[in-house]
């Protein structure tokens, strides 16, 4: 993490063009998608995910994506051509596709609201197009039948349903609700601390034994929540700490993005796909646990410390 935080440093220090970011994301993002279609399609996997998990794999490639889109603004401004950004953007949308990750999509809707919300601070025409052409793509993923959105939409919906009735609770949704279950109730005993998680296990294997939740909620190794296993190892604390990884680099470059429009500078570019790595970050965190990866980790704090720093060297570029 030190390591990551000096990158803003050297980002400062060095001054190198924003467009080495936008580039190497693009690069990544196209990767990403070539990487598990080959998998596949070639392998015939059915949740490809590169070399690591394929709901990690997914949703780093989305970041990679949406940075991707952030660039059409430098690209726009800069008279070059927008169409590389916005394929960078198609593709690490359909890496998540391929990987069959649900839990991305939940991100793009709040991409989608954030941007409408910074629709104001630049180039609202643009905004409207990138939106609009966003909508568009997601209504065709979901109707088309070859890329099986609507179809892992709908297992979400029955897994949802057949938890409730308590009619088979071993599906991808059951075993995250009997876990967020079991979460609610391990918080409710220790709610500022938090407990340890050898001894939380101890005591949702007790649960279990007495019929209080289902054997489900033995077999994964976390939560599948970020707040909820903050909340239950480290109670407020943990959550507090939490807040401050996600909320305070969000607060960071929303006041860079907002200086910029105030001060009539072009939209800064690095302080919009901040704004949306964080957002990221939390969305997938609501059903995965994005910071129990060590690379998912690193990927966030090198995205976000970079960032920083190329933020801050287009304002001191633009005297904002």
């Amino acid at each position: 993490m030190l390591w990551a935080a000096g990158a803003r440093a050297r980002v400062l220090r060095a001054r190198p063009p924003s467009r080495a970011l936008w580039w190497g994301v693009i690069a990544g993002a196209v990767g990403a998608m070539c990487f598990v279609g080959w998998q596949r399609i070639v392998l015939a996997m059915e949740r490809p995910g590169g070399m690591i998990n394929a709901i990690t794999f997914g949703d780093i490639a989305l970041t990679m994506g949406m940075v991707a889109l952030a660039a059409t603004i430098d690209f726009r401004r800069e008279g070059k051509s927008v169409l590389w950004p916005l394929l960078g953007g198609l593709a690490g949308i359909l890496a998540l596709v391929m990987t069959g990750t649900r839990g991305g999509w939940i991100a793009l809707a709040l991409a989608a609201l954030l941007c409408m919300r910074l629709a104001h601070l630049g180039s609202s025409r643009n905004v409207r197009l990138l939106i609009g052409a966003g909508v568009a793509l997601a209504a065709v993923l979901y109707f088309v039948p070859a890329t099986e959105v609507q179809l892992r939409v709908q297992q979400g919906i029955d897994d949802v349903r057949r938890w409730e009735s308590g009619e088979y609770k071993f599906t991808n949704m059951g075993i995250r609700l009997e876990l967020w279950k079991g979460a609610g109730m391990l918080i409710a005993q220790h709610p500022w601390v938090g407990q340890d998680p050898a001894v939380a296990h101890e005591q949702v294997v007790r649960w279990v034994k007495d019929g209080t939740l289902s054997d489900v909620a033995l077999a994964p190794q976390h939560l599948h929540n970020d707040v909820l296993q903050a909340l239950a190892s480290g109670g407020v604390f943990g959550l507090l700490a939490l807040v401050g990884i996600l909320a305070a680099p969000f607060a960071f470059f929303a006041r860079q993005a907002k200086l910029a429009a105030l001060r009539g500078a072009p939209p800064n570019a690095p302080a919009l796909a901040g704004m949306l790595v964080a957002l990221g970050y939390f969305a997938f965190g609501l059903t995965e646990m994005m910071f129990w990866s060590g690379k998912a980790c690193i990927f966030y704090a090198l995205m976000i410390f970079i960032l920083m720093g190329l933020s801050l060297n287009q304002k001191e570029e633009f005297g904002n």
